[in-house]
């Protein structure tokens, strides 16, 4: 272990390892903020998704109600009915 720290640390001290450094850290960085891009991303989809649901469940009980007020619709297309 204590071979492998040296090793490391001779590493990180020369020239090339410094630029080996410098591009994991900006690799890690475009990485980072990419992901966090995707998820807000589908969070925002997930948000767009429920909201359609809302606004279809609202409607669907909109009908539903406008139907349940209507005793009869048969009824009421027969006599309201015209060729007209």
């Amino acid at each position: 272990m204590t071979a492998l720290l040296t090793a490391w640390t001779w590493f990180a001290g020369t020239k090339a390892g410094r630029i080996l450094l410098a591009i994991g850290v900006a690799v890690a960085a475009l990485g980072y903020a990419f992901l966090s891009g995707r998820r807000q991303e589908r969070q925002q989809a997930r948000n767009r998704a429920l909201g359609r649901d809302i606004e279809n469940r609202r409607t669907r009980d909109a009908v539903e109600r406008a139907v349940a007020r209507d005793p009869d619709p048969a009824e009421r297309l027969r006599r309201d009915w015209s060729r007209d």
